[in-house]
């Protein structure tokens, strides 16, 4: 495996591609290759959008489902689809309480809620993060366009 031959200790596997969303036998195939490679399960990339993928078809269930097959300890989501200035007081109460639901289902399976810094979002910087769920969380990413020696931490 690249991943392993290139020094990585750990890779996180999107609901997209690798480990599809409810495919729980292909999730527990993923994790089983990477232990075979002596890779961890970082995080499960879900493309979740908090307050907005329930309704476009997508059950946080089936996310919970795959991030459990593959052993996963964080779920990264997006805060919706929205920025703040397209977001009222009402759609941001939405995304509030699903983010409050999912993360207590990703509790009561021990795993974490990651939120991504991610333009078009409600978490579009870390400034505009706020968890107030011992689950919820955040990624830690250097914003877009910022030069290297902004862009790498502490």
């Amino acid at each position: 495996m690249l991943c392993a031959r290139t020094g990585l200790h750990a890779v996180e596997w999107g609901g997209d591609a690798h480990a599809p969303h409810g495919d729980t036998a292909r999730a527990r195939e993923v994790a089983r290759i990477a232990s075979v490679h002596g890779l961890a399960v970082a995080a499960y990339g879900s493309n979740y959008r908090v307050g907005e993928s329930e309704a476009d078809g997508l059950a946080f269930t089936a996310v919970l489902a795959s991030a459990v097959a593959l052993g996963a300890p964080v779920i990264r989501v997006w805060a919706s689809k929205r920025d703040h200035a397209g977001a009222d007081a009402a759609y941001c109460a939405t995304v509030v309480a699903d983010a409050l639901r999912i993360a207590d289902l990703a509790a009561a399976a021990g795993i974490a809620i990651g939120f991504d810094y991610h333009g078009g979002t409600l978490t579009a910087t870390d400034a505009e993060t706020q968890c107030d769920h011992p689950a919820l969380g955040t990624f830690w990413q250097p914003h877009v366009g910022a030069d290297t020696a902004t862009a790498r931490p502490g």
